[in-house]
């Protein structure tokens, strides 16, 4: 008797002074690695989509600048010719410029809309 009582004690003892990972951490990790890896996903491809349009924006930038140059060289040499190879120039970039706005505020929304249903 006095040595299952022993056995006993030592045991409890052990419990009490191994740290174990408790079950419920354990299943609480294993539930939430979707919601974390879903996470990690969508915060590199907003990264990368900011990336992507500020290259997007500087590339129409510096054509805008070129078509620019060229209009004023034409110009110099022969002003109807200038006139009507660049009419409606600016109206096209800014064009371009708010479809890449009207873009990535929609992928914003979205984001956003994903974000809550995680």
């Amino acid at each position: 008797m006095k040595l299952h009582l022993c056995l006993t004690g030592t045991l409890l003892l052990a419990r009490l002074c191994v740290p174990a990972q408790s079950l419920d951490s354990t299943l609480d990790k294993i539930s939430n690695f979707p919601n974390r890896l879903f996470a990690k996903i969508q915060s590199k491809e907003a990264s990368l989509d900011q990336m992507l349009t500020r290259q997007t924006e500087k590339y129409l930038e510096k054509l805008a600048a070129n078509e620019r140059k060229l209009h004023n060289k034409l110009a110099e040499k022969d002003s109807a010719a200038a006139k009507n190879n660049f009419a409606g120039i600016q109206e096209k970039y800014l064009k371009y410029e708010q479809e890449i706005k009207s873009i990535e505020a929609m992928r914003r929304s979205h984001s956003a809309v994903n974000t809550c249903h995680m």
